[in-house]
């Protein structure tokens, strides 16, 4: 990793270490639940075969699994990759 990304690792676990433990498990239940709704997207897109109906059902799933801040991001990351192809 470059400086830049030691730095920031370093901050992120800092500030983890003084998160409440309610929070962190808040954090945890959304990345799971974000991980395996992108797990379900790469299998739905995986043949290239996708309906726009299949396809807008496993966004929606990304979406709804992550709430808050991390929904926020996640919803951008997606806009990113299509905006920029």
């Amino acid at each position: 990793m470059g400086a830049i990304d030691d730095i920031i690792a370093e901050s992120l676990t800092k500030a983890w270490g003084i998160v409440p433990l309610e929070k962190r498990r808040q954090i945890r239940e959304g990345t799971v639940a974000g991980e395996e709704a992108l797990a379900e997207f790469n299998d739905v897109t995986a043949d290239d075969q996708v309906t726009p109906v299949e396809l807008e059902a496993t966004i929606k799933k990304i979406l709804g699994a992550m709430s808050g801040t991390a929904g926020k991001a996640l919803q951008a990351y997606l806009w990113s990759l299509i905006k920029h192809t």
